[in-house]
Formats: structure tokens, sequence, C-alpha cells
């Protein structure tokens, strides 16, 4: 099974500057001094925007494909009926808050590519309603 897990700890952050102390053998805490880089273990870590990184993996398309996926069982065998709110609610969260999400998504006949990978889904009415 693959996953994406995203990890934030606001304690070790800087502005944009993170600093990476996860203790692997060290097991002492990150105390954040101006030497920090100076400890061991400890690298320094640039964060960017979900949308500098969205458009770093290949931009608001790379969601698309997902449509397409709605109807696939897991390992045991189930549906999970959520997954298509979750997908529009988070592709709605992002063109609203984002110009340039917005012009991706008209670009890309983003609409359309959505509605095509729908098109080839068996959607339940469970789906639709986001009901399990």
């Amino acid at each position: 099974m693959n996953s994406i897990v995203f990890n934030y700890n606001p304690v070790a952050c800087e502005e944009k500057l993170v600093l990476q102390a996860a203790p692997k053998t060290n097991v002492s805490y990150f105390v954040h001094t101006a030497h920090a880089q100076m400890l061991s273990n400890v690298r320094s870590v640039i964060t960017y925007s979900i949308y500098s990184t969205l458009h770093s993996v290949g931009g608001i398309q790379v969601f698309f494909p997902l449509f397409g996926q709605l109807d696939h069982q897991q390992t045991d065998g189930s549906i999970n009926y959520n997954v298509c709110s979750i997908l529009l609610s988070t592709l709605c969260e992002l063109i609203e808050r984002s110009y340039t999400i917005q012009h991706q998504m008209l670009n890309s006949k983003g609409f359309l590519a959505i509605g095509y990978h729908l098109e080839k889904v068996f959607i339940l009415l469970e789906i639709i309603l986001c009901k399990a």
C-alpha cells in the first residue's frame, strides 16, 4: 500500500526555516538556539506552501486521475465512499484560494477531465450521497 504522510511541527520553525531534529539515535529534545545547526542530527529544511508543492509535482492535474479511482476496492474488499467528497472539497478549497490553481483548472480543461474520469467510474448512490 502506498501512502503520503505530511507532518508539521511548529516548535522547530522560524518563518520558512525548519530545523529537522527527529531523534533516531539521539533521544534528547530539540531546543531552538541560534546554533541549532551545529548540533548532531540536525539539518535545515526550507518549507513551501501547498500551492508551490503542488506545482512542483505537476500542478492541479495530479488530482484528475484520482477521480477515476472512486470505485477502487481497498485491500479488505471494501470501498470508501467518502473519497469523492474529500477530493471535491480539497479541490474546491484549492481553487477558491489560489488564482494560479484557477488558471491551471481552466487551461488544462480540468472540469472536463474530472467529468471524463467520473463518467468511467461506476458510481453508486452511496458515493453521491457520501454514505457508507
